[in-house]
């Protein structure tokens, strides 16, 4: 009996205020989601136990068990900070070929996890993207506002100069979405939200249209790479731009296109994505 990985800690980029799941969905710790059933590319596995912003424990030997924690939140409402899984715990990859058993021991592990999976996330499921300029209030009530791709590190550089802050950052509404065409030749569609409510109703119809058209082959489309999976002209290129950096998570997916990218996190550079003929992507 497996537990659905949900989202994964304090940041969650705009996500974290119902906002841009689809296009940044970048999440800062480990807690539990408390909400919502997102899916991410490795399950728990049951039994494992959560600690609230209380410190009260729940334990999820089953699906049912997830009430608990909506029933918690719904009891403290004020409450934004999000549960966290108590280490160690077990999750499961599944691809094509086998399942995958792995045990986290620590947050680090548990965040180059999530972070594998985001990317994988962010080319499968991208129904829309929140049109800049907007703006997002951080915890401390100050103002971040986002005109291109580069100003969403302000968002996170914000988390890591502020560790223990966990609550989640907001989006100010109202915002305009961009809905592309899968039509050739066909205009995007440009839709104002005004509110949280509006944006979790259009997050859901987009979640609902997802499953639809992939069924339940999501999770065959992320794969985690062993080291010596990792193609040798990737190796190269570390070893040639990061000399004193090296590998320690690597997962190659299959976007909706069928295009193969692949994702290796160096321990000081962060995040890298090549192309299948091994082209460096960002």
């Amino acid at each position: 009996k497996f537990g659905r990985g949900k989202g994964e800690g304090k940041g969650d980029k705009e996500d974290r205020e119902g906002g841009e799941k689809d296009d940044e969905d970048k999440e800062k710790g480990e807690g539990t989601d408390k909400e919502r059933g997102d899916e991410r590319c490795f399950e728990f596995v049951m039994p494992y136990t959560v600690m609230m912003p209380d410190s009260s424990v729940i334990t999820l030997t089953e699906d049912k068990d997830r009430e608990k924690i909506k029933t918690w939140y719904e009891n403290n409402p004020k409450v934004e900070k999000r549960p966290q899984v108590q280490l160690p715990v077990d999750i499961i990859f599944e691809s094509e070929e086998k399942e995958e058993n792995v045990t986290i021991s620590t947050r680090e592990e548990l965040k180059e996890v999530v972070e594998s999976c985001r990317e994988f996330d962010k080319e499968n499921e991208s129904c829309f993207k929140i049109n800049p300029p907007y703006s997002v209030e951080m915890p401390d009530s100050s103002i971040i506002t986002i005109n291109n791709v580069d100003d969403r590190k302000k968002i996170e550089d914000w988390y890591e100069n502020n560790p223990k802050n966990e609550t989640r950052h907001k989006l100010i509404y109202p915002v305009q979405l961009v809905f592309e065409s899968e039509k050739e030749g066909e205009e995007p569609k440009i839709v104002t939200v005004n509110n949280s409510d509006e944006m979790k109703e259009i997050q859901s119809e987009c979640k609902e249209g997802d499953k639809k058209g992939r069924g339940k082959d999501k999770k065959e489309w992320c794969k985690k790479l062993d080291v010596s999976e990792i193609d040798d002209c990737i190796k190269e290129y570390v070893n040639n731009n990061y000399p004193d950096d090296k590998i320690v998570h690597s997962r190659s997916i299959l976007t909706k296109e069928d295009v193969t990218i692949h994702v290796v996190k160096l321990q000081k550079a962060g995040i890298l994505k090549f192309g299948e003929d091994c082209e460096f992507i960002d």
